[in-house]
């Protein structure tokens, strides 16, 4: 998932972050997914990372996002996606839009990660991602 994070982040950044002086701090790790949970994974990353490029922002021209993905256990897989921009907006819900983005990674990680998806908003916004690795019949390294 390593060279996936850092291979979209940077494509995003090319795409989103023009005109902008934002630095992306990516934490590496040695995750392997299954196919299963890695598409689904990637969709949910390329959704939140996509966002802070287009909104976290706004009033800002520079600032940093931190990714990372790691397993504090063999079987947890903990992803974190913050960034020191904007914040999200004073009394928006994000669990309550409607926009297909968010609603979409939500399903994603509740639905077929079968995890939790916590967000928190100081000094910009931090998502915080935490499922249960299946192996499919396969060890991981």
């Amino acid at each position: 998932m390593d060279g996936h994070i850092r291979e979209l982040s940077h494509h995003l950044q090319s795409v989103y972050g023009s005109g902008k002086k934002i630095d992306l701090i990516l934490t590496p790790s040695k995750v392997y997914l299954s196919v299963s949970q890695a598409i689904p994974c990637a969709l949910v990353l390329n959704e939140l990372i996509s966002n802070i490029f287009k909104h976290a922002f706004r009033e800002k021209k520079q600032g940093t996002v931190r990714i990372s993905i790691s397993t504090p256990d063999p079987i947890t897989v903990l992803i974190k996606v913050k960034d020191d921009g904007d914040g999200i907006p004073e009394g928006l819900d994000i669990h309550s839009q409607t926009g297909l983005g968010l609603k979409m990674a939500r399903y994603l990680v509740s639905g077929q990660l079968k995890g939790e998806m916590c967000v928190k908003n100081d000094s910009g916004t931090e998502i915080s991602i935490q499922f249960k690795r299946s192996n499919d019949g396969k060890k991981y390294e």
